[in-house]
């Protein structure tokens, strides 16, 4: 029998419930097979900063200089056998530390083979942090963020394998999946240019498949 595994990367502590890689018992008796579905996070492609990138990013954006979330709770939806917690304390993340290939583990744990649709990620907190020599108008440089359904629902990301059937199946092997927090999608400062009032926490991921 081929087993699998779910796990997730992270920069902060490995965190997570322990992998057996055992078959696991269904309800009415039999062994079903189990999966290892790798779950990364990481922020932008490169460094989020204009002279770095050259690319266009929202305004205000330059003005971040730091920006973390903490996510609590994971949850893997989808399966025959219902919700599954993946990891209850996923960790703090530096989405300024981890851009250009470098990613951070957030869960691991053994899972029964089959599709899934959604991942729920409970984020505990966000925090926004702005260059040197800017502040809010509050005169403080970091602000903690609201964070919308996101401690209580959790923040619900689809999941899909690109080919034509909606889902993210996982048989045999190491399936990994990346999870993408793009701070110029994720953060967004309101206010004046240059005089931020406040900022959003808008959360936005992509889920990426990696072979």
């Amino acid at each position: 029998m081929r087993s699998w595994r779910l796990v997730a990367w992270s920069a902060a502590f490995a965190a997570g419930a322990a992998c057996t890689g055992h078959p696991v018992e269904s309800a009415g008796g039999a062994l079903d097979q189990t999966a290892r579905l790798t779950l990364r996070i990481t922020g932008d492609e490169a460094p989020p900063t204009l002279s770095v990138t050259g690319q266009a990013m929202p305004p205000g954006s330059e003005l971040i200089a730091g920006a973390t979330v903490t996510i609590g709770a994971v949850t893997l939806v989808g399966g025959e056998d219902g919700p599954i917690i993946l990891t209850d304390m996923g960790g703090e993340f530096d989405l300024f530390a981890l851009h250009s290939g470098v990613d951070a583990l957030l869960a691991s744990v053994d899972v029964p083979a089959g599709t899934y649709h959604q991942l729920r990620l409970f984020v505990v907190e966000a925090t926004v942090t702005l260059v040197e020599g800017t502040v809010f108008t509050d005169g403080a440089a970091t602000r903690d963020l609201f964070v919308p359904s996101g401690a209580q629902s959790g923040i619900k990301v689809a999941l899909d394998d690109g080919d034509d059937e909606p889902g993210l199946t996982v048989v045999e092997g190491e399936q990994i999946v990346l999870l993408d927090f793009d701070v110029s999608r994720n953060f967004v400062l309101t206010g004046p240019p240059g005089a931020p009032h406040s900022a959003l926490f808008t959360p936005s991921v992509r889920v990426r498949v990696m072979p």
